[in-house]
């Protein structure tokens, strides 16, 4: 089975979320100081939690600040978690 590429699973510029998030100012600094050190994080927990939101708010931050573009991938997609390499070496 040929696995499906990232703009079948949504990749791409980062999706528009809400315009007013609030309360997670301390989390959100320290993902962005953390993301300057590695190149990839793992945010999780139920769902409904916010997790796409405060990951998206803290890629447009470090976007705008370091002047990069970055890429949304919507994971949720995927079948199998061995497809997962395959999607973020493209």
């Amino acid at each position: 089975m040929t696995p499906p590429r990232v703009q079948e699973l949504g990749g791409g510029l980062l999706p528009e979320l809400p315009a007013h998030f609030v309360g997670r100012d301390e989390v959100s600094r320290l993902l962005q100081a953390m993301l300057v050190e590695r190149r990839l994080l793992s945010i999780v927990g139920p769902g409904g939690l916010g997790k796409t939101t405060l990951a998206v708010a803290v890629a447009r931050r470090l976007a705008a600040d370091l002047g990069i573009e970055p890429c949304f991938l919507d994971l949720a997609r995927l079948s199998a978690g061995d497809l997962l390499d395959v999607e973020l070496a493209m």
